[in-house]
Order: C-alpha cells, then structure tokens, then sequence
C-alpha cells in the first residue's frame, strides 16, 4: 500500500511523497545513482531490483516530476540501513532529503527498530539535523565487497 503525503516548506513548492516502488521512474533514478560515488555505473536492473526489495522505498515529486528518492533495508526490529539518498542538483537544499530520510524512519513497519544506519561521504549536516551521529566504535564496522563473477 503507498502512503502518500504531501509536505510544504517555506520557499518550497509542494512535493509529494511516495512510499511505492511503482511509482518511481527506474530511469531516471539509474541517470543518477550511475555517477554517485558510492554505486558508480551501477545497472539499470541493479537500481530497479535494489529498490523494490526494499523494506520502504520513497521517492519525492514535484508535480509529475521526481526530484529525489531513497530507500531502506531492515529487519523491522533491531536495525535499519538507509541507502541511495539522492536529490536532483536543481531540487537540493530545500529540505527533501532530510524529508525523505523522516519518511522512511516513520514508517509504522518500522517503529521498533532500535538502531539506524547509513554511510555518506558529503552529507553529514543533512542526516545530523536529523539526529544521526557518527559512529561511535569504527573499530567495530567492517566490511566484504562481494567478489566479481
């Protein structure tokens, strides 16, 4: 089921947001991920599949135009992972990621997680307004990319 809502700012036309893969546009989506550093010339299909097997997904549109998306991977008690935050460079600093990153950790799907995370290189005023922080015990995370078939 999509929730629907719409959110208006000061100086900030109305968007809209989605909570359905459906009604993203999976092309326009891969002409953005494809050039972000942290998914670099990532496929069509990859964007597409990411998305729809996704816990919740959102994406933000101003009129029939999408500005922004983003999605989250959860298990729905103790953890969840925000990933591929992006807003069109014309639509940025207006408040839509923050707005979607609070879409996603609102959802009543997701009310008893305990702990989220997310990776940005650039973006840490945008998530610390939302009360993320960094990492306490780095030493902990770790890592395994996956090897090339």
């Amino acid at each position: 089921m999509a929730v629907s809502k719409i959110i208006t700012g000061l100086f900030q036309k109305k968007i809209l947001y989605e909570n359905s893969p459906d009604k993203i546009n999976f092309k326009l989506a891969h002409s953005w991920l494809k050039e972000t550093y942290w998914c670099k010339g990532i496929s069509l299909e990859k964007v597409e599949k990411g998305f729809r097997e996704s816990t919740t997904v959102v994406s933000a549109h101003s009129g029939n135009r999408m500005v922004g998306i983003a999605r989250c991977v959860s298990d729905t008690t103790r953890f969840g992972y925000i990933a591929d935050v992006y807003v069109e460079e014309s639509a940025r600093g207006k408040g839509i990621a923050r707005a979607m990153v609070r879409n996603l950790i609102s959802q009543s799907s997701l009310r008893d997680v305990e702990h989220w995370y997310l990776f940005t290189k650039d973006a840490h005023g945008v998530y610390r307004d939302i009360g993320f922080r960094t990492y306490d015990k780095p030493e902990r995370l770790m890592h395994l990319a996956a090897t090339k078939k």
